[in-house]
């Protein structure tokens, strides 16, 4: 039997969840349709737009809220909280992911090219809204039912390394080539190569650091809240 206090922090992580799913997908069809009918970011299809991890790793945010939603509602209709490990471990990827988006945006992307890539609603939701709501619903709202071994928690950096992998090989063997290129450090024949290297051991590692702080910070905060 859930307690008040589990049942309003349900809540709260079923609205999260629910904001995460409904304005994320808007944002995207928006995004995948303004792909095909102006051709941003030289492409002339929606296809283009994936080789972005902020479309990339919405998606799969998207994806991760979805599957806890479920569990939200399986919770107020069990009137029991339900959070298994696996869900756990992929919300707690999303949160990472989503960190991921906001940071490469301020530091990278909003140096080069000022506002234009956090205003508006779809670059708004994609860039900050999503990420901060994934964030936020994942450490306050949210605790595993089950037992995760610490070795496991690296899968948080899963899809930030499925992501570095697929770019980095993309990017070495020209198949994004110049304008293609989705963010200026993946330009392994522009830059330097140590700089290219540095860069994605940095964010990859980062994202490694990430999962095992938001773990630790989870289950800090669970221990305090759900007392």
């Amino acid at each position: 039997m859930q307690t008040k206090k589990e049942r309003i922090f349900n809540i709260c992580s079923l609205v999260c969840n629910a904001a995460v799913v409904v304005f994320g997908i808007i944002a995207i069809i928006i995004r995948l349709a303004d792909y095909t009918a102006y051709g941003l970011g030289t492409s002339d299809t929606a296809a283009g737009a994936f080789r972005f991890f902020t479309i990339d790793g919405n998606i799969f945010c998207i994806i991760a809220s979805a599957v806890t939603l479920s569990f939200n509602i399986i919770s107020i209709v069990k009137k029991e909280y339900i959070n298994p490990a696996w869900a756990y471990l992929m919300k707690l990827a999303s949160a990472v992911t989503g960190t991921i988006v906001f940071l490469v945006i301020m530091v990278s992307l909003i140096g080069n090219f000022g506002e234009a890539k956090v205003t508006g609603y779809v670059m708004f939701t994609l860039h900050i809204l999503n990420p901060v709501l994934t964030l936020v619903s994942f450490l306050v709202f949210e605790r595993k039912t089950q037992e995760v071994k610490l070795n496991k928690i690296v899968l948080g950096a899963l899809p930030v390394m499925i992501y570095a992998f697929f770019a980095i090989v993309f990017c070495a063997a020209k198949v994004w080539t110049g304008a293609v290129i989705p963010y200026p450090f993946l330009d392994v024949y522009k830059n330097p190569a140590w700089m290219s290297v540095l860069y994605c051991v940095g964010i990859v590692g980062g994202a490694v650091g990430a999962a095992y702080l938001f773990n630790a910070l989870n289950n800090k905060i669970s221990k305090k809240l759900y007392k």
